[in-house]
Order: structure tokens, then C-alpha cells, then sequence
């Protein structure tokens, strides 16, 4: 219910308050850059209507800005004068990330910005991403389903399902030992050279409509206990880097869990040692 940015509450920011923080601060990549780019202004116009609105600077600075922020980004000067639906996909990407970065925010929210693009614009823009944010000290927030991309750029994952943080650790630590069922199900998805086969999670996401009780993994999970489907699991602190919300790593879960087996295997006469 709060959106907190440096011990702020953004949801309790009055229009002008976030007016100042946004672009020069706290700036956005759109998903879709053909949708957020006006159609009938050229390039430089909402790059420097962007950069006015957010900043104290003259139309003649902010056009000098918005010049530098198609340089960084990989773009040619006549581009500044062009309309969007005269560039490709890829280059409109890389507008919505030039005037992202116009006025070198601290905090970038990135909303797959790879998304519709072929492999190759794919990698160009992630590697534009990349040089920007250590050119000018930018923290990127990466959201997106590919975790190609995730390893290619982000120095720590975290993993939602259904509204709920899953996992969150350093990249090498997700890839190499994930913990939560859900993130091992997404890694064993994605395509390998040294797996001839990859394998999908079984069922589908559940509706925010209705979230199921418990884990809201739980009807898709193919390590689900009892205690899953009633209750919800807490966020398990594993180190100072790695934090999982699953009963697998809970330990009052796990004695929960072992009682309910025991007295199960008790009743049914079962000589069980657990």
C-alpha cells in the first residue's frame, strides 16, 4: 500500500512534489515506445519539452541536452528531426531511453524495454542500458520475463509471483542455486545448449481476482505441502544477500509439517521414524 522512495511515500507526494523528483530523480523507460512517443511532434520536440517541464533550463540548453542524450544513446543528429513512425522499433527504443536519461536521474525504472524487438536491437539497447547507467551512476530498475536479459545486465534478481516477492538474491546466486520452486521452474524453461529439452511449469497463473489460499504458488508447485495450501509463507532471511518466501525454508513450517506426517503415520498404525 506505499510506494517508498529515499523515506518518502510517493503516494502521499502532492502533483508538484512529484513534478520535481520526476525525470531528475526518478525517471521511466516505457514498454511500448511507439505508444509513449506523440506521434505528430519530431524527436527534438519531446525531448526538450521533456527536459523544460522537469528543469530550469532554456529552450536553447534543452536542446543542446536533447542532442547529447541521442549521442549517448547511439543516434545520428538528423534523427532530432525526424517523426516516430519514421524509425524503426529499436531506434524509438533507444529515444525512450535517451530522454530517460536526459537529466541523469538517480533511480531508472526500465519496463521490458526489450520487448518486440529482434535479438540483435535486443542486445544493442541492453548494452546501451548498461553504458549509461555506469557512464552517469544510475541505479536501473529491469523489469521483464526474460531472465536472458537479467543475466546479461542486472547485478541482483528478485522474483515475483502472483503480487508476491518469491526470491531475491545476487544473479549468479539465482542462476546457479535457485531456491524457490517457482524460480527453479522459470531457469528450467529457458532454452539451453546443453539441455535438449526444456520444461514448462505445469497449470496457469491464478486470477488477482481470486488468489488462492496459502502460497499462491501452491496449485502449480511440484514440492507443495499441506501447510501451503492454508498458509501463507514469511520471507526467509538465508544470508546478507539472499531472502526466499517459501515453507520449504521456514523452519516453524517444517516442524508444522513433520507433526502433521507424524500424526498421520501414527493414526494409519505406520511405525515411522520422522
Amino acid at each position: 500500500g506505499t510506494i517508498r522512495y529515499r523515506g518518502r511515500d510517493l503516494l502521499t507526494m502532492s502533483v508538484p512534489e512529484l513534478q520535481r523528483i520526476r525525470w531528475k530523480e526518478l525517471s521511466y523507460i516505457p514498454q511500448g515506445s511507439m505508444n509513449a512517443l506523440n506521434p505528430v511532434l519530431k524527436i527534438e520536440e519531446q525531448l526538450t519539452d521533456a527536459i523544460i517541464t522537469h528543469s530550469d533550463v532554456t529552450k536553447r540548453t534543452a536542446k543542446r541536452l536533447a542532442a547529447e542524450s541521442l549521442v549517448a544513446v547511439g543516434m545520428p543528429a538528423e534523427v532530432a528531426q525526424m517523426y516516430p513512425h519514421e524509425l524503426s522499433g529499436g531506434m524509438r527504443q533507444r529515444v525512450s531511453i535517451g530522454m530517460s536519461t536526459s537529466l541523469r536521474p538517480d533511480l531508472l525504472l526500465a519496463d521490458e524495454p526489450t520487448t518486440g524487438l529482434d535479438v540483435v536491437m535486443a542486445r544493442l539497447n541492453l548494452q546501451t542500458l548498461s553504458s549509461l547507467r555506469d557512464e552517469f551512476g544510475i541505479t536501473v530498475v529491469f523489469v521483464s520475463h526474460d531472465l536472458a536479459c537479467h543475466a546479461e545486465i542486472c547485478d541482483r534478481i528478485l522474483i515475483m509471483y502472483a503480487g508476491r516477492m518469491t526470491e531475491i538474491g545476487k544473479t549468479e546466486q539465482i542462476f546457479d542455486n535457485p531456491l524457490h520452486p517457482y524460480t527453479q521452474g522459470l531457469i528450467e524453461a529457458v532454452p539451453s545448449l546443453q539441455r535438449r529439452h526444456t520444461k514448462s511449469i505445469s497449470g496457469v497463473a491464478p486470477t488477482p481476482l481470486n488468489w488462492p489460499d496459502g502460497c499462491r504458488f501452491h496449485p502449480r508447485c511440484p514440492k507443495v505441502m499441506e501447510i501451503c495450501r492454508t498458509t501463507e509463507p514469511v520471507i526467509t532471511v538465508i544470508d546478507d544477500n539472499r531472502q526466499v518466501r517459501c515453507h520449504l525454508y521456514n523452519v516453524e513450517s517444517n516442524a508444522t509439517a513433520v507433526e502433521t506426517k507424524t500424526a498421520v503415520d501414527t493414526d494409519r498404525g505406520a511405525n515411522s521414524d520422522v
